[in-house]
């Protein structure tokens, strides 16, 4: 069914189902925001990332490799 189609039937419809419509076209917009916004967020603690920001060079590549061979 095309838009200028739903848009047509929409027009000619009752005032509450219009209604209803856009209300369910707001939440489902609102819903897809919220899962594009939780799915950009990192999936790494901000405070383990700046607490292994803090260790110096050698540090890093030891708890790397520490953390390989446990793999």
């Amino acid at each position: 069914m095309s838009f200028a189609k739903i848009h047509r039937l929409l027009a000619a419809s009752p005032t509450g189902f219009r209604t209803a419509v856009s209300a369910t076209y707001i939440q489902c917009t609102k819903r897809t925001q919220i899962i594009r916004q939780s799915s950009s967020q990192p999936r790494f603690n901000n405070q383990e990332i700046k607490s292994n920001d803090a260790l110096d060079p050698h540090s890093k590549i030891m708890q790397i490799l520490r953390e390989s061979s446990a793999m």
